[in-house]
């Protein structure tokens, strides 16, 4: 727990994950006085430290493209010089195919299109050279992907978190909002030992989300967690350079992670 002395605020932010400690962060850089509450003892229990955090430009729907293009210039900044290290990791991405699905590759290609990243297609016999554990009977074809990045998000996170703090932001670890009521044009937020008041409550509670705004009395939104298997193993390949390889229809992806193993996921929902 951290700097909790007043109990109001303009802004109290339900979840210290990449999301709420982000917006924590750019709020109180606009001058408003910020508390972030999270449940549990680590601001990144959940899926901010479980992410493979790949940046991929051509990766998602239009909108997804637009904000990844111009978030790339912060991110290579460093969060306006908050970072102690690089957050970017240079990682090209390599996505193959068997036969049958090469359509799937020129959706791939199109994609890639409209942000303007540099990509080619590749035969087989290259995209092994590549990455050497892909199987050549079952590969037909790959397209690489220039311009990716692995993005440190352990880091991204303490950025975020050390500017929030430096502006007075409060944070408040193991404190689960219990309840939420809108009161003489004020939301109360009941977080057990601490009552907060705010003129704005950001929902940044990721898979709990509409948990929260069903406390809030506002309709959720439908969300639905997911699980997702994720999983590393000794390496008995020299992965220095390799890509992240996705298959062609997101049915699986893998990469190197640190100097022997290799981090996999089936990309199972």
């Amino acid at each position: 727990m951290t700097g909790v002395a007043p109990s109001s605020f303009d802004v109290v932010v339900i979840g210290g994950g990449i999301a709420g400690m982000s917006a924590a962060w750019a709020l109180a850089g606009r001058g408003r006085r910020v508390a972030v509450v999270e449940r549990e003892v680590s601001l990144t229990a959940h899926s901010t430290g479980r992410s493979v955090a790949q940046f991929l430009a051509s990766y998602g729907r239009p909108a997804n493209r637009v904000l990844s293009a111009a978030s790339r210039p912060f991110l290579e900044n460093g969060v306006d010089g908050l970072a102690d290290s690089e957050l970017l990791e240079p990682r090209n991405v390599l996505s193959v195919a068997p036969a049958g699905l090469e359509q799937q590759l020129s959706e791939w290609i199109a994609a890639n299109q409209t942000t303007g990243t540099p990509c080619e297609l590749l035969d087989a016999a290259y995209a092994i050279k590549l990455c050497a554990a892909l199987d050549p009977e079952w590969l037909e074809a790959a397209v690489i992907e220039y311009g990716g990045f692995d993005i440190d998000v352990a880091e991204l996170h303490q950025a975020f978190l050390r500017g929030a703090r430096a502006q007075g932001t409060a944070v408040l670890r193991e404190h689960g909002v219990r309840a939420l009521t809108r009161r003489d044009g004020c939301w109360q937020v009941d977080v057990g030992d601490h009552v907060l008041r705010c003129t704005t409550v950001v929902n940044a509670a990721g898979a709990w989300a509409d948990e929260v705004a069903r406390m809030a009395g506002v309709q959720p939104v439908g969300l639905q967690p997911y699980r997702r298997t994720v999983f590393t193993f000794a390496s008995r390949f020299d992965t220095a350079g390799w890509p992240l390889v996705v298959g062609a229809d997101e049915s699986f992806y893998f990469k190197p992670e640190g100097a022997d193993q290799i981090l996999a996921s089936p990309a199972d929902e």
